[in-house]
């Protein structure tokens, strides 16, 4: 496998600018670069691993239901994100999207790396919330709430990062949702609990449309990442899927892990913040 320690790993972080729509409503072309961030590797010895599990390749109708029954509840857990920032100097308005998993009725988890929440000039004026299967939800045009929402997703003057981050909401918005049961964890796992769990649940999806997906992935190998544990998938995600949960099958029931924090496209992988039991208090 190759090693990402060789070098800096660019990582292209998912909550990205995802259109430019110009004064007049137009859709123009996005010359603008994503965000870009880079982590130095600090994994020592690795194994890869084989699934025990399979929701990919499901070995009977049986499995196969189980795996569609399990997506479902992963779907009800989901919510999509999609910000407006007006950027008066440049007569534009800019997109931001991403996925956030739902914890109870007024709270989700979503990822910190939300740096372009503060680009110059610029303010946030629409914070809008989908369902998972693509129903809206909310739409918060005061400018003030949603700012105040939002305060937490910003990156920190320590630039404290590649966390999951918890936004408030001052409504019950996610009544008809059902949260999902979240793990954390005091260490790294193992490549012995990594076997045993086999495949995990990623969602994935492109920013536009709205649709969420999932998708069925090996873990490869945990590594310490800035302040927090990683995890390293086996496939790559679209722009657009930063803060979706990733999922393991435990004891009858799916668990919440982790949630996507950026991908490596071409070597066809994706980095998950594991949850950390400080983040989901």
């Amino acid at each position: 496998m190759k090693a990402l320690s060789q070098a800096l790993a660019v990582m292209l972080l998912t909550g990205y600018l995802t259109g430019v729509i110009g004064a007049s409503g137009n859709a123009a072309a996005d010359t603008r670069q994503p965000a870009i961030g880079s982590l130095p590797s600090q994994a020592t010895a690795r194994t890869e691993v084989s699934p025990a599990f399979s929701c990919r390749t499901p070995a009977d109708e049986q499995m196969a239901a189980t795996c569609a029954a399990l997506e479902r509840q992963i779907l009800d857990a989901t919510v999509y994100l999609r910000f407006t920032l007006d950027c008066p100097a440049s007569g534009e308005v800019f997109h931001l999207s991403s996925r956030a998993t739902v914890m109870d009725e007024r709270t989700v988890l979503t990822h910190d790396h939300f740096k372009d929440v503060d680009e110059p000039g610029c303010v946030i004026i629409a914070l809008e919330v989908f369902s998972g299967r693509g129903k809206a939800l909310v739409k918060h045009q005061d400018r003030a709430q949603v700012d105040q929402m939002l305060r937490r997703l910003r990156p920190d003057s320590h630039g404290s990062r590649f966390q999951a981050r918890k936004v408030v909401f001052s409504q019950p918005l996610f009544s008809g949702l059902t949260p999902a049961v979240f793990e954390s964890f005091a260490a790294l796992p193992t490549d012995i609990a990594l076997t045993e769990w086999g495949e995990v649940a990623e969602i994935n999806g492109e920013p536009f449309p709205r649709e969420t997906r999932i998708q069925w992935v090996r873990p490869l190998y945990t590594e310490v990442q800035a302040q927090a544990f990683g995890l390293v998938l086996d496939q790559a995600v679209y722009h657009g899927a930063s803060g979706g949960g990733v999922f393991r099958y435990a004891a009858g029931q799916i668990v919440h892990i982790g949630n996507v924090w950026g991908t490596w496209e071409e070597d066809h992988r994706s980095l998950v913040a594991l949850n950390r039991a400080e983040v989901l208090r």
